[in-house]
């Protein structure tokens, strides 16, 4: 009787990290991608094929490692719900000579290029460089002497650390130094890098989050000092903030205000605690004294949030919770139910807080438990003794420069002094009345100004501190004129001080009019930012469900013009799962985005407790089933399945077209073909996702790189793969124009082990031939170029040189696609035929 034999499927990859000893499984799951001895003893028992009943492997797993039974069968179970496991043996897909040549190793630090993928194959893992050559073959245990190389260290160093690891079926020293004289051979090391880290990338998560909090503690300790030698009994007020690498400018902003009003009256009665960032123990301390706890709601804190208000109340039920910001609902039937679900909170703040909140603060008395003087207070809802009071609205304020800075009245100079991120607003209010929006509850709302010398002194404020994040809250920036002397303010500093590095701001939605000139402005000075239009839809439909106006879709044409010719960066925001859109809308949308060869930002609709979305009336309209804060995944004009299968293309798009995996190859494929860049990668994903073992690269590809954004194992086998795919899925001839379009494709991927400048000997001109095609769409052919350019095989010889000025191969491989979305990058290595970098400009 012939036994159970279970394989790992083919392109299952085991992937070395740059820090030592880090590996991982990349197409697993949140913790279960750390690879853990267990876990790659139970990984390699399935490489080589594990012959038996899955039971028998637990049971060995179990005695081997002393490791727990549920641990071992949910490892198992995850390879199997990935779609890892097989039982049938996997056909051969990955080849190539391994060089038998041996060499030798000084006593200097060495590294290798990570991070690395290894493919498994028959019991080993594969190692092979960019081009797609067979490095070395591996076995689990060479892996993780492999390993200790991802830093810079000694071969000496090196060895000692595996030898006192003690792993399972470790190498001794002879076979440690065979390995060492092979990996040689294989010219696999190289000298430690020494990135410079003086050059302008790494944006975000340089706060040392102990010193902010050490000095945020040694300002309180100091300011309690002086209010318990005043004298004063003085209700303490307390602002709510744990995130250590932004200063809170919504808590700073109501403070400032409350302690300055009607001429700091309030300061009689109150102590203002400068406490601007603590953790829950702190803040628990802090509430054994009665007092009054602010907090501002974001979608990103309103959790964490309550989940402090609640201890709040229950250190001492006298302290007042009082909750604003976006994420604090304002529809009745809504605020009715926060109270309900969070008995914690006393005082809910709809719309601007800062005079409501001076106002209340003016008429609590916190020494008796009755509210009810709250009662003419306009702009808060409150609990009652038995019911929950909603007072009127508030009229928004009309002049915002009676609101003080918090940064120029010093209360977040201790965010400054660590290049913590600042939010600085130059206006409020927005006149659209988008229906998924809720810009501060300032939409359809006249648009008010702060004084250009307050915007000024809080940007120098940010220069001088070396800000590095500096955003621009407001909703629609460029939309005014001076909004140009903003920027030119923002380059001077950035000229004086080196900073701020990057600036994020929400460009004006309707108008464009500034919008180069900012953005010409701010890459002079190599600010990371780019052009942005909100374009959110262009389905006509879909903007009438919104109420989204648009500028007519020819001037968006006309500035994707502007920017390509000045080589600026441009991209444009579309929403998906709008109501009203549609699987094919949503498709459509994105095929105009390429059509304008423009960066594409797709989100996910968010239902917004306080945005017009959210309207009792509009949600039984359009058959919104979503609750408050959570991502719309179905409505009246399309079902979960139809969200599952646009999230799906969203996911693609951005790993194809923005971040470039087969950009070049569909630009050919459609002039060959006709079929549209959008339709080729859903074909792709979806012949990919339904097939896996006939293209398991690709597919491996899209289930992995949104978590690990790194090669394939080698992006020469995505390549081959993709070329593969185009003549047997697509029936394109194998001829020299298809090699030179992947050729291209392949040598802008990024990986670790390439050196730059790259410079390709093409049979054909890709670079005069994509020019033609930029020139026809723009010439009114943007539908139908393929119609009116030539075909690329019409084209001579010519080269192409590659290089990466933003060092996307040392800095960015191997991360989290959120994380580098976060940090504006994308992986555009610089070529004639690229898209402009994020902050480049070329002069």
């Amino acid at each position: 009787m012939t036994k159970q034999v279970t394989y790992l499927v083919p392109g299952f990859y085991l992937a070395i990290s740059e820090k030592q000893h880090a590996l991982q499984f990349a197409q697993l799951p949140g913790m279960m991608r750390r690879a853990t001895p267990v876990r790659l003893a139970i990984v390699d028992s399935f490489n080589h094929g594990f012959e038996g009943d899955i039971e028998d492997l637990i049971a060995a797993m179990v005695k081997r490692f002393g490791a727990k039974r549920i641990a071992v069968v949910t490892f198992i179970e995850n390879l199997e719900m990935a779609g890892c496991l097989t039982d049938s043996k996997p056909v051969h897909r990955f080849f190539g000579a391994v060089s038998e040549k041996l060499g030798t190793v000084g006593s200097d630090d060495i590294t290798i290029a990570a991070p690395i993928s290894l493919l498994s194959q028959d019991g080993n893992f594969l190692w092979y460089d960019h081009d797609g050559v067979l490095l070395m073959e591996l076995t689990l245990a060479e892996v993780r002497a492999v390993s200790v190389f991802a830093e810079a260290i000694t071969v000496e160093t090196a060895r000692n650390i595996y030898l006192e690891k003690q792993y399972p079926d470790a190498m001794n020293s002879s076979q440690f130094d065979e390995l060492i004289s092979r990996m040689a051979g294989a010219d696999v090391f190289m000298a430690p890098l020494h990135i410079d880290n003086s050059m302008e990338k790494n944006l975000f998560g340089n706060v040392d989050y102990d010193e902010v909090q050490a000095l945020v503690d040694a300002r309180v300790a100091a300011h309690d000092e002086k209010i318990a030698d005043s004298g004063k009994d003085l209700v303490p007020v307390i602002p709510v903030n744990m995130d250590k690498g932004m200063a809170p400018a919504s808590l700073g902003l109501v403070t400032a205000y409350a302690m300055e009003y009607e001429g700091g009256k309030l300061r009689e009665r109150y102590d203002f605690v400068p406490m601007f960032l603590a953790d829950e123990a702190r803040i628990v301390e802090r509430a054994a004294t009665p007092g009054v706890f602010i907090f501002s709601n974001y979608l990103w804190t309103v959790d964490t949030n309550l989940k402090l208000s609640a201890a709040i109340k229950a250190v001492n039920p006298s302290n007042i919770t009082i909750h604003g910001g976006p994420s604090t609902p304002s529809y009745e039937k809504d605020c009715e139910m926060f109270f309900a679900d969070n008995p914690h909170v006393d005082v809910a703040v709809r719309g601007e807080g800062e005079h409501t909140f001076a106002d209340l603060l003016d008429k609590l008395d916190i020494h008796t438990a009755d509210l009810s003087v709250l009662e003419n207070v306009p702009g808060i809802s409150f609990r009652a003794s038995h019911s929950v009071v909603r007072n009127g609205d508030r009229d928004r304020i009309a002049d915002l420069n009676t609101i003080p800075s918090p940064y120029l009245m010093g209360l977040f100079d201790e965010f400054g002094s660590v290049r913590a991120g600042a939010i600085i607003e130059s206006n409020r209010g927005c006149p659209y009345g988008c229906t998924f929006c809720d810009w501060g509850s300032a939409t359809l709302s006249k648009v008010r100004r702060f004084d250009l010398d307050r915007v000024y002194a809080e940007l120098e404020w940010s220069a001088k501190n070396q800000i590095e994040d500096a955003s621009i809250a407001d909703a629609n920036f460029g939309m005014l004129e001076r909004d140009v002397d903003i920027a030119l303010k923002i380059a001077d500093l950035r000229k004086t001080y080196g900073f701020p590095r990057s600036v994020p701001i929400n460009y004006a939605k309707n108008q464009v009019r500034y919008l180069r000139q900012i953005i010409e402005i701010f890459a002079k000075v190599n600010i990371l930012t780019e052009g942005l239009v909100s374009l959110q839809s262009m389905d006509e439909t879909t903007l009438k469900v919104i109420d989204r106006s648009n500028i007519k879709l020819e001037k968006y044409h006309e500035v994707a013009r502007e920017f390509r010719r000045a080589k600026l960066p441009l991209a444009a925001d579309i929403m998906m799962g709008l109501p009203g859109s549609t699987r094919t809308s949503f498709s459509t949308d994105l095929q105009k985005c390429a059509d304008m060869d423009i960066r594409v930002r797709a989100n996910k609709t968010t239902l917004l407790p306080n945005s017009p979305m959210n309207e009792p009336g509009y949600r039984k309209e359009h058959g919104i089933v979503a609750k408050p804060g959570e991502i719309l995944m179905e409505a009246a004009s399309y079902t979960r399945k139809d969200w599952e299968e646009m999230d799906q293309l969203r996911l693609a798009y951005y790993l194809f077209d923005v971040y470039g995996l087969l950009r070049y190859v569909a630009r050919y494929v459609r002039r060959e073909t006709g079929m549209g860049e959008v339709a080729f990668y859903d074909k792709v994903r979806s012949d990919a996702s339904r097939h896996p073992d006939d293209w398991p690269v690709i597919s491996k590809t899209l289930k992995t790189l949104e978590g690990y954004m790194a090669p394939p194992g080698s992006w020469s086998l995505f390549i081959a793969e993709i070329g593969r795919y185009l003549i047997e899925g697509l029936e394109l001839t194998d001829d020299s124009a298809l090699r030179t379009a992947l050729a291209v494709q392949h040598a802008h991927l990024p990986a670790p082990d390439r050196t730059f400048p790259t410079v390709l000997e093409l049979e054909h001109d890709y670079a005069a031939w994509q020019d033609l095609l930029l020139i026809a769409r723009e010439e009114g052919h943007r539908d139908d170029w393929q119609d009116h350019v030539p075909r690329l095989c019409e084209f001579g010889p010519a080269t192409l040189v590659i290089e990466d000025p933003s060092e996307v191969c040392q800095r960015d491989i191997g991360k989290a696609k959120v994380v580098l979305d976060l940090h504006l990058h994308t992986w555009e290595l610089e070529s004639p035929v690229a898209r402009p970098r994020l902050g480049a400009l070329a002069l």
